[in-house]
């Protein structure tokens, strides 16, 4: 006895064909199809941004996809190079200003980004070391600021930059500034990954 052929489930079978085939001329046509990322973007830029201010640089780069790691957690020897790059890491902020834009497997993030402006700084500290230099020298004697051939020793002049970076500094947020920028990130591995910029990169050396 022949078994009959059920309408219903015949004409699914072929629905269910015709779009497996329209599917697959999609993909030819239109190149790969494109999965919905797992995961906020906006999330991992305010991690990375979170864990930069915290001082937690390993977590921060392991948000980026193109550096291992920016230098950012390396401070100076010296002790006004300290000074400063301590100043830095205190004037980091951020502000999401608008909803992050995703397309197919890139993003990309509005922030507001304030740091200390280092080149506002340098130029302060050298309107001042004139005057700090002339009123250290009516306090000495020649031997603690000249060497034999009459410059300024270089334990003098050290401390006359010091003494102006520590002046500039009582005021430091009078030197902070706020530029907007663009994060882009890209998904791979399973995550969406932070692609540096020439503009993050500067803003995070203090517009240096």
């Amino acid at each position: 006895m022949k078994k009959k052929i059920n309408p219903f489930w015949l004409a699914l079978s072929v629905l269910l064909c015709l779009a497996v085939f329209a599917l697959c001329v999609f993909a030819g046509r239109g190149g790969m199809l494109y999965l919905q990322p797992d995961g906020e973007a906006q999330e991992v830029v305010a991690y990375f941004f979170n864990s930069l201010i915290a001082g937690e640089y390993r977590s921060a780069y392991a948000c980026l996809c193109d550096y291992s790691e920016l230098g950012l957690g390396h401070a100076p020897a010296s002790g006004t190079g300290r000074t400063l790059y301590e100043a830095l890491q205190r004037s980091y902020g951020f502000t999401i200003t608008e909803d992050c834009r995703v397309d197919k497997l890139t993003a990309v993030q509005p922030v507001l980004l304030r740091y200390l402006d280092v080149k506002s700084v340098e130029t302060q500290i050298a309107a001042r070391v004139e005057d700090i230099a002339a009123e250290l020298v009516s306090e000495r004697s020649a031997p603690e600021i000249y060497d034999e051939d009459g410059a300024y020793l270089a334990s003098f002049t050290d401390e006359v930059y010091a003494t102006a970076l520590d002046e500039v500094l009582r005021d430091e947020e009078d030197y902070y500034n706020t530029v907007p920028l663009e994060i882009e990130l890209e998904y791979s591995g399973g995550t969406w990954r932070i692609r540096t910029s020439p503009a993050l990169f500067t803003a995070l050396l203090g517009g240096v």
